[in-house]
């Protein structure tokens, strides 16, 4: 691998303190909610979204890095992708699972993320098992699991650009079928995640100055205050099916805002990395030990607190239960990452073994 081709130490740790920042936002955003906490943090459950659009750009830069580094041909791109995506899914279903049977066994009403058409729930699990819950105007939640409703975008995305390391000229026919299939409602989503693909080979290339980088660092700051500040934000999400409203519009343009924004942000601090060493290689280990588990971080804890908000003696509104939900979930999902999301090479070795077609070389390390 080419020295251009890596992504620096300082930009590195930088993603990951995004990653675990933007999963803690997330996590604040529920534990804010009157559900949970009785509005102690009202003011965060917007910002949850505009972490997801985060998430979206990053996801897009280090997979089109892993892509072109990595793994570059489809055979290993695929393993990484269901090594990365299944080792925290799968217990993520497991845990939504145990959670809803505790809440309905203590006779409470489990919080459901569903939209109009509610199937049984083995097929839902079936449909998100396969992250099929949002294609076209389909918005079939993961019983509690109000984060899982991410993957049905990501995953089609990791399908659609895995398509292109193909060499065959059939691909752009496979790649406008598949995007078809999947509907609008997501193609419509994935251009913050093109963003982050985009951004990627720009900042990697050294094309921009460190001067410009600073000032992008700030257009991009100033940008997201003057932004979030001067307009309202509407309940409600990429999820929901596909409608030309004015609120509908407005979701959708807030998160290519936000993440042409933070493309923007990525950039300017890519091309100001080295006045940031110091800093950014003092947090470095922690951060990278905290991003381990970000992702199972992001999908275990809604369920983990639907099951305390059931258990709890005291009310939401309580400290008692509002500490609970501090210390207990991060706890928790420390632990069940073990079994997951830090698991990923056992994943990887798995597919490596069960997908037909395998090469001579084996599979690299899991990617993010």
């Amino acid at each position: 691998m080419t020295r251009q081709h890596r992504i620096p130490e300082e930009t590195s740790v930088f993603l990951d303190a995004v990653r675990v920042v933007a999963a803690l936002v997330v996590f604040l955003s529920h534990f804010g909610a009157q559900r949970y906490s009785g509005g102690l943090l009202w003011f965060m459950y917007p910002l949850g979204a505009r972490a997801v659009d985060l998430f979206f750009v990053l996801s897009g830069f280090l997979i089109s890095h892993a892509a072109a580094t990595r793994e570059g041909d489809l055979w290993h791109y695929t393993v990484a992708r269901l090594a990365r995506i299944y080792s925290v899914a799968i217990p993520a279903i497991c845990v939504t699972l145990v959670s809803y049977w505790w809440v309905s066994h203590l006779g409470e009403s489990a919080n459901t993320y569903v939209g109009p058409t509610k199937p049984s729930i083995p097929a839902e699990i079936a449909i998100n098992l396969g992250f099929l819950g949002n294609i076209w105007n389909l918005n079939v939640g993961l019983l509690s699991n109000g984060p899982y409703w991410s993957l049905g975008f990501e995953v089609p995305y990791y399908i659609l650009f895995g398509l292109t390391l193909l060499r065959a000229r059939w691909k752009y026919v496979a790649i406008a079928t598949l995007a078809s299939l999947f509907g609008p409602k997501i193609m419509l989503m994935m251009l913050p995640w093109l963003l982050g693909a985009g951004v990627r080979r720009i900042a990697l290339s050294d094309a921009v100055s460190p001067r410009a980088g600073a000032t992008l660092c700030i257009a991009a700051m100033a940008g997201f205050a003057v932004w979030s500040l001067s307009m309202p934000i509407f309940h409600g999400g990429a999820y929901e099916p596909l409608t030309f409203t004015l609120k509908r519009l407005r979701i959708l343009g807030d998160s290519y805002i936000m993440g042409s924004l933070f493309a923007i942000f990525i950039l300017g601090i890519h091309a100001i990395r080295r006045s940031l060493t110091q800093p950014l290689r003092r947090i470095a280990r922690p951060v990278r030990w905290l991003a381990g588990m970000s992702f199972a971080f992001y999908l275990f804890h809604v369920p983990l607190m639907e099951a305390i908000r059931a258990t709890s003696p005291w009310p939401v509104t309580a400290w008692p239960t509002r500490m609970m939900y501090l210390t207990v979930v991060p706890l928790t999902v420390w632990a069940l990452s073990y079994v997951s999301e830090r698991r990923k090479a056992d994943w990887a070795r798995l597919f490596h073994r069960a997908l037909p077609g395998r090469p001579l070389t084996p599979p690299t390390t899991p990617s993010p």
